[in-house]
């Protein structure tokens, strides 16, 4: 868990970091980046036990997903992990995806995955592509349950720790978080 003095020291380096000040991406994504691994721990841990993607490759992937995106506008710490989140599900449902398309052409040329990627049953794929959808959905319409979720579900965060990143209450947390899972239920039976 992270210190109020860890939280400004992050939120100066994303300030530095976007003013395009030198060294001060490299610095951020060297004090996060525990943090980072912690939570590509928590979407790895989700997959099949078998597959081959590592923290490590999961977190470099969403690094440079964001060191690549021009219009990054994290606000803070808490606005910071929320994105990268988002990043490492998007890296995840963008292999789906891929995954998907060779499915439906097998014997077609295309270009090799990387060797981190872990093979997904058909089965995970549909699931990770429907749950992308839904999320998305949620985000249009709920943004705060969306950020929730991802930081929950994806980041392995506790409801503590959101309560914290996010400087709002626990219940307003908990309350949010059963809201959400509810509609996320409700909306993927309705998809089957």
């Amino acid at each position: 868990m992270s210190t109020p003095r860890d939280s400004a020291n992050v939120t100066r380096l994303i300030a530095d970091w976007q003013a395009g000040k030198a060294g001060a991406a490299d610095a951020l994504f060297h004090q996060v980046y525990q943090e980072l691994r912690r939570m590509a721990r928590g979407y790895i841990a989700r997959e099949r036990q078998d597959h081959t993607l590592t923290p490590t490759g999961l977190v470099n992937q969403a690094c440079l997903r964001m060191l690549d995106d021009e219009h990054v506008d994290a606000k803070n710490r808490a606005h910071f992990f929320a994105i990268v989140a988002t990043k490492m599900r998007h890296y995840l449902v963008d292999y789906a995806r891929r995954r998907n398309a060779v499915k439906r052409n097998k014997g077609a040329a295309h270009e090799p995955f990387e060797d981190e990627l872990y093979q997904l049953t058909q089965d995970r794929v549909d699931e990770i592509l429907a749950l992308d959808e839904a999320l998305e959905r949620l985000a249009q319409e709920e943004p705060l349950q969306s950020q929730i979720v991802e930081m929950r579900y994806f980041g392995g965060y506790t409801q503590e720790e959101i309560a914290e990143m996010l400087g709002i209450s626990l219940k307003k947390v908990r309350n949010e978080w059963y809201m959400a899972r509810e509609w996320l239920k409700e909306v993927l039976r309705a998809e089957n």
